[in-house]
């Protein structure tokens, strides 16, 4: 919208969420990697066509001859003084087809009918680094007279580190990888549109935290709990008071997700299932906090300090004696 719509925008990733969210609505497109196929493809929401340099690209076939030459370690296993032990069952998860969670791996053997194996490993990211240089070419970006603007996400570091964790030997060897994709980045920035005449600048989506196992085990509290015991008791509890059957479709991303069509047909009153949930969920030592949607509103979590004609930092000053959030606070309390 700064330029009116002259400059290019494209997003890039191997997740369709990681390529499609950062470009925005107006966005020329965004691409992303399928894995059945192995190339990477658009939706019609922005294109009814690949572009030709894309066809080009994918004809490449990339990911094959990647994963052909197998994951080895950029330097020697004993330098990577940032990680546990390469071999650490108890804190990382391992590729189906191999006896330990350990480098090297053999992708060469472990990638047929399944090209989506190179989202976890550091190839995922020089193929992403591939894709975003062949766009740079194929679109001409920043070789214009407005600024064109690119996303690239390098989602390898979320599957790597999701399967062997943020402390193994396989993270640190994709973050040195990832650094060495950066240096070809920006040495191919420099001499396609020169120094001084593109800006760069890096963020992430989000954090990780370490395997409960390997925090319990350095005395650090952690824990795990099983989230489809904790579904089915709070749907008995529910049958009890209500006699309908799996009032709760789904429990996870701390989110309990309720079935809208068997409670209106029941007539139940949501806030009182809500409250109910709350605090049956209360009596587990593994929940600190519970929260209506209503009760989010108001931006105050429990444990909170609120008290009548409060300020929040930088905002106006109101308390929930003024504001009909729906939450619990009573004013003056804490």
């Amino acid at each position: 919208m700064a330029t009116n719509f002259r400059s290019k925008v494209i997003g890039i990733a191997l997740k369709d969420r990681g390529g499609i969210l950062p470009g925005g609505h107006t966005a020329n497109a965004a691409y992303w990697f399928e894995d059945k196929s192995g190339n990477w493809i658009t939706s019609t929401y922005y294109m009814n066509d690949l572009p030709q340099w894309l066809k080009d690209f994918n004809d490449q076939k990339l990911p094959e001859a990647y994963l052909k030459t197998d994951w080895t370690p950029a330097y020697p296993i004993d330098s990577y003084v940032q990680s546990t032990p390469d071999i650490s069952p108890r804190y990382e998860g391992k590729f189906k087809g191999t006896d330990t969670p350990s480098l090297p791996v053999k992708t060469s053997a472990l990638y047929k009918n399944n090209l989506g194996l190179i989202r976890s490993t550091p190839f995922g990211n020089t193929l992403t680094l591939d894709m975003a240089v062949a766009a740079i070419n194929g679109e001409k970006l920043g070789q214009g007279n407005v600024t064109d603007f690119l996303a690239v996400s390098f989602s390898s570091t979320d599957y790597v580190g999701h399967q062997f964790g943020p402390n193994s030997v396989e993270i640190e060897d994709t973050y040195l990888k990832l650094d060495r994709d950066f240096a070809t980045l920006f040495t191919f920035l420099d001499a396609k549109l020169g120094k001084g005449n593109y800006t760069v600048f890096l963020s992430a989506d989000h954090g990780a935290a370490h395997n409960p196992t390997f925090l319990n085990d350095h005395n650090i509290p952690a824990g795990m709990w099983s989230g489809g015991t904790v579904k089915t008791d709070l749907n008995k509890f529910l049958l009890s008071k209500y006699k309908v059957e799996n009032i709760v479709l789904s429990l996870g991303n701390y989110q309990v997700n309720f079935n809208y069509k068997d409670i209106k047909y029941a007539k139940l009153d949501e806030e009182a299932l809500k409250k109910d949930c709350i605090d049956f969920l209360m009596q587990h030592p593994e929940f600190g906090r519970g929260l209506t949607t209503s009760t989010s509103i108001c931006g105050r979590l429990p444990g909170a300090s609120l008290r009548r004609g409060g300020s929040v930092p930088g905002g106006p000053e109101y308390s929930c004696a003024t504001v009909p959030c729906g939450c619990l606070y009573q004013p003056g309390s804490a």
